[in-house]
């Protein structure tokens, strides 16, 4: 059930929610148990009983940001809205 795993870190330390919102307490419950600590929850995935999982189970997120701003290759408006962002020191 798990979205997303690896990077530049190696297998199994972070992962990216993508999914609706009803199986996410799974998904969250799954990484834990899996030993990931890295969540990404994808900008408007997340409430505030989904947040607070997160924090019982000690996970690290990243929530209310979109993966797209982030992750290389940024294009599009995505990278003029980075951008300003980053001007803004927001980044």
């Amino acid at each position: 059930m798990l979205s997303q795993s690896g990077g530049d870190q190696g297998p199994g330390r972070w992962i990216i929610h993508q999914c609706p919102r009803s199986p996410a307490s799974a998904v969250f419950r799954e990484a834990a148990e899996a030993g990931v600590r890295n969540v990404w929850v994808q900008q408007q995935a997340e409430t505030p009983a989904l947040i607070e999982l997160g924090k019982e189970l000690e996970l690290d997120l990243v929530y209310g940001k979109c993966i797209l701003m982030y992750a290389p290759p940024v294009r599009s408006y995505h990278a003029v809205h980075r951008f300003f962002v980053n001007l803004f020191g927001q980044l």
